[in-house]
């Protein structure tokens, strides 16, 4: 999608990342800068922060969950009810069976990382590290993280938030 097409507040996003500055902006400063415009993180902006930072999209991720900035996906309306499950994938919880705590999440929800539920009532990001190691593997709902969780763990907090 054309970054120039998407715009909120007579700006473009393109223009929000843009913006002529005497300095280089962080990528914090980009991303509370596309927040205040447009209310959160359209996902087609994903790519250019990770372009303009040189950064990778999971460090653009990463720090939109610790701004509590919610990446908007083009396939869905996400609404402020909206619950933002995210997994971790670091090494450690990698090493603890993290890669089934999120094909058991994908299974359940019905979506892939980065996206949110048809319904928008959820979405799915993951993570690098969600600094849990010791306690992995590890899973956010919201700002609320779950630790040494099996499958079957997960199916029973995602079955009590729906």
């Amino acid at each position: 999608m054309d970054l120039h097409q998407l715009k909120a507040n007579g700006l473009s996003l393109h223009e929000v990342l843009h913006r002529p500055s005497r300095k280089r902006r962080t990528l914090e400063e980009l991303l509370a800068d596309v927040h205040e415009s447009f209310g959160c993180l359209p996902a087609p902006a994903v790519g250019e922060l990770s372009r303009l930072c040189n950064c990778t999209t999971d460090e653009v991720r990463r720090a939109a969950y610790v701004q509590r900035v919610q990446i908007l996906d083009a396939g869905c309306v996400l609404n402020p009810k909206t619950r933002v499950i995210t997994v971790c994938r670091g090494n450690s919880c990698h090493r603890a069976d993290g890669r089934r705590i999120l094909d058991t999440v994908k299974e359940v929800l019905g979506c892939q990382p980065g996206d949110a539920t048809r319904d928008g009532r959820f979405q799915l990001e993951c993570a690098e590290c969600l600094d849990y190691c010791e306690a992995g593997p590890a899973m956010a709902v919201d700002r609320e993280v779950h630790t040494e969780l099996t499958p079957k763990e997960v199916r029973r907090i995602l079955a009590q938030i729906r």
